[in-house]
């Protein structure tokens, strides 16, 4: 009965929504220019209700009206105004640009010259703006869109023909607020419509990667380059913009005095505003250095008191893989206080494996208010807040909310991606898809990994492909080694997750796994309680050469008894705490097999002491100053971050309770933080300091270890030295840092002929220190970023130095590969 109440309800709801569209009139039109005949983008068309529009890149328009219209008025900076009747509304409408008054103006000396003069006057006039006005709020509506090439083929199911076909929508309404460099959003409604499994890829928010805590995995969309709140704001009012998806350091601002420097001006053409009788200036820019981070196009700069009118820029193709031609188009209205824009167009293509998409994002400002008001405590850490509707899909309700209208093969997309969009939430299409998702094929079984899952009891089940059992160990020589995990979502919302492993020794026959469960509740504070169960063959320490890593000079026997919480204690501050019960022993020499003394060598005895029994408290404390979040449903989803984070992590033995028998106390504390890159490109940067407080028991395995070098590889300069001659240890105090600096293009794209390579020089220094022994590195090498599947990566050759407490001078060449994260913006160092 309720659903057919429902469904009534809904049928009269579209019924009166079509009787008020019925009394709506709609008006739409294409402009162009006169002379040259191409479209107009960004002229505005008012009437005399207030009702207003913009035309899109193609020049079209379509504006809807409650009552009807007698005229519609057409402008654009650098045209005439023309006034239309709306009872003969053309298909084609075509504006005359300003006639060029030369006359009364007098040119001296060079044009170039006069451009930068005029750069120069529009700096102190915008510092003057900017200092007027900090706290501000604009209305907006975003709409973003992607597009992709379709290439008919015989898998299609009906016949189509060749053009781009939309991949995804995305609309948003929202509320901004501005105070320098404080920002805010609260979103009042979001429509977000995909079609293309290909635009939703994974990442981890950067916490921690030892940190237990639940749900820190987060979807976005890889094409998507404005993935921070704040991104798609390109604010020409400040010096910089910077977006590490779109440039790997700050592009610096023709309009500023880092603009001055960076670029070359030209003064393109004047003309004379014939209502005002302003001077209109169009500006061209162009960078000194073709390779930089850099702009380059035309700004147009009225005389009246030298503010900007519109951009029309495109920002250098070679600085983000597979990020190509960038455009950037702005329009500004003057008032008396501010240069405010009206509206952004930024558009681009990104390549995603095989498929090139085509991305235009529109970004109109409906409202600004100088004088909002809002509460002492307004700019907290939760930059983004969506109100309680805005995430309720009501396509009908699109239709008043925007303040353009959108084209009907966009609305006809909308329409069929929201009955998708229902039919995938039904309880049919589940069964469905549990149906697919449970007919697991022979690739399945063999390299993807398996399952069966039941949507409707919330369970869900994964085992390791067939691959990963076969384990060329050799402890044992070969081993099954058979894994999974079982996820159940509870009616509460929260989940309970088990992962297991079954490891088999067929030459010892000897049984070894690990069990792992996990209740996870308060989604927003990252609460999960943990515990686990194993007897499994492990290392004594990672921080071990690869060569050596995986050795039987590194490995022991353990079975161990775990319990741990994880919780977000306040915003930024994370606590992990854990007990483990664990008895350790050394593994017998008989049970490797005779190839392995051949492959490991001197690196083939295993580390022989006595079995001892170690009952361990685990603390790990991570505080990220300054987190900023976004509150999203359920949800709290985490920031990119450049300030400092604090991770302070504690090791204590405690003696005597179920035997123990060790007895000391390790404290570590590590300081690392990205800062903000500048116009020379971003560093990286880490100090740990660590010192077992007290000692009254403690075996060398527990010791702190500090890894070796590699052969030929260039490991992470923050958590490793590149030369250190021997893996060593310590169970006193101990100190390293380490820096890494990106340059990102600053010295390489200034050398002609090798900035077409678009490579890049990394370079920095690291320190550590026990008693004894210290050593410094410094080093530096050339890369080359690159796409690799879905990943950006980097690989770069790396010249290393080092002098250590001895008095030995060391160096060598190694290869290194970094990867980068673009939701969290960051390399992995």
């Amino acid at each position: 009965m309720f659903s057919v109440r429902r469904y009534l309800f809904s049928l009269l709801g579209l019924c009166a929504s079509l009787c008020l569209s019925a009394q709506t009139s709609v008006y739409s039109s294409e402009v162009r220019d006169v002379k040259t005949d191409t479209p107009l983008s960004f002229v505005h068309i008012t009437s005399s209700n207030g009702v207003g529009t913009y035309t899109n890149d193609q020049g079209k328009f379509k504006l809807e009206s409650s009552e009807p219209l007698d005229s519609l008025r057409l402008s654009l900076v650098g045209y005439k105004t023309l006034v239309v009747p709306t009872s003969d509304l053309p298909e084609l409408i075509y504006l005359d640009a300003q006639k060029v008054q030369l006359n009364t103006i007098e040119i001296t000396g060079k044009k170039e010259n006069l451009a930068r003069a005029i750069i120069k006057r529009a700096i102190l006039a915008k510092e003057s703006f900017r200092s007027e006005s900090q706290l501000k709020r604009a209305d907006t509506y975003r709409q973003s869109h992607y597009e992709y090439y379709h290439f008919p083929s015989e898998q299609d199911s009906i016949d189509t023909i060749p053009g781009w076909k939309s991949a995804a929508l995305y609309e948003e309404i929202a509320e901004n607020y501005f105070d320098a460099d404080k920002f805010k959003k609260i979103v009042t409604a979001e429509l977000d419509s995909k079609a293309d499994g290909n635009l939703s890829r994974g990442s981890r928010f950067a916490i921690d990667q030892d940190f237990q805590g639940s749900d820190q995995w987060v979807r976005y969309n890889p094409a998507d380059v404005f993935l921070q709140p704040k991104d798609i704001f390109v604010d020409f009012q400040s010096d910089t913009w910077y977006n590490p998806n779109v440039a790997d350091r700050p592009i610096a601002n023709p309009v500023s005095q880092s603009g001055l420097l960076a670029y070359k001006f030209s003064l393109d053409s004047l003309q004379i505003d014939s209502q005002s009788q302003d001077t209109l200036f169009t500006i061209g820019v162009a960078p000194f250095f073709k390779q930089a981070a850099a702009y380059s196009g035309q700004i147009q700069i009225t005389s009246n008191q030298y503010r900007m009118l519109s951009i029309n820029l495109e920002v250098n193709s070679s600085l983000a893989i597979g990020l190509d031609s960038l455009s950037v188009k702005q329009e500004f209205t003057l008032d008396d206080t501010w240069n405010t824009p009206i509206r952004t167009e930024i558009g681009y293509t990104y390549k995603l494996e095989k498929r090139n998409y085509r991305c235009s994002h529109s970004l109109l400002y409906k409202q600004w208010d100088f004088t909002p008001e809002i509460q002492s405590n307004f700019f907290n850490s939760e930059v983004v807040v969506y109100k309680a509707s805005a995430l309720e899909r009501d396509i009908l309700a699109w239709k008043d909310l925007r303040p353009i209208a959108i084209d009907e093969d966009l609305i006809e997309f909308i329409e069929i991606r929201d009955s998708i969009y229902q039919y995938e939430h039904s309880p049919e299409y589940y069964r469905i898809q549990d149906s697919i998702y449970n007919s697991n094929s022979v690739v399945d079984f063999a390299l993807r990994g398996f399952g069966w899952r039941n949507r409707s009891k919330g369970l869900t089940t994964s085992f390791n492909p067939i691959i990963s059992w076969a384990q060329f160990n050799h402890i044992g020589g070969f081993r099954s080694n058979i894994g999974g995990r079982i996820d159940k979502e509870l009616l509460s919302g929260n989940k309970l997750d088990v992962d297991y492993l079954i490891n088999y020794g067929f030459r010892n026959n000897d049984l070894k796994g690990r069990l792992i469960l996990g209740y996870t509740y308060l989604p927003r504070k990252f609460a999960r309680l943990y515990g686990g169960i194993g007897n499994i063959y492990d290392v004594v320490t990672f921080n071990q050469t690869f060569e050596a890593l995986f050795s039987p000079s590194n490995l022991i026997q353990i079975r161990d008894y775990r319990i741990g919480h994880a919780h977000e204690l306040a915003n930024g501050l994370f606590l992990d705490a854990s007990a483990q019960y664990a008895i350790k022993e050394a593994i017998d020499p008989t049970v490797f097999p005779n190839w392995s003394a051949e492959l490991f060598g001197s690196l083939n005895e295993a580390i022989d002491f006595e079995t001892y029994i170690s009952l361990f408290l685990n603390i790990e404390l991570i505080y990220k100053l300054g987190q900023k979040y976004i509150t999203r449903g359920p949800r709290k989803l985490l920031l990119s971050n450049s300030n400092p984070t604090i991770k302070l992590t504690g090791r204590f033995g405690i003696p005597e309770f179920f035997d123990s028998e060790v007895d000391f106390g390790k404290l570590q504390l590590d300081i690392f933080q990205r800062p903000k890159p500048t116009l020379i490109g971003s560093s990286n940067w880490k100090i740990t300091l660590g010192e077992f407080i007290y000692k009254r028991d403690i075996r060398e395995i527990e010791h702190q270890f500090f890894r070796g070098e590699n052969l030929f590889l260039f490991s992470n300069p923050l958590n490793n030295l590149q030369l250190l001659d021997q893996t060593l240890n310590t169970n006193q105090s101990y100190f390293q840092a380490g820096i890494v600096h990106h340059f990102d293009g600053f010295i390489l794209d200034k050398v002609p002929l090798l900035n077409r390579a678009q490579l890049e020089v990394v370079g920095g220094a690291a320190f550590f220190a026990i008693p004894k022994y210290s050593q410094f590195e410094t080093y530096i090498g050339i890369g080359k970023k690159f796409k690799l599947f879905k990943e950006t990566v980097q690989v770069a050759i790396f010249r290393t130095f080092a002098y250590d407490s001895n008095g030995r001078f060391k160096s060598k060449f190694a290869l290194g590969a970094n990867i980068y994260d673009p939701f969290n913006g960051q390399w992995a160092y």
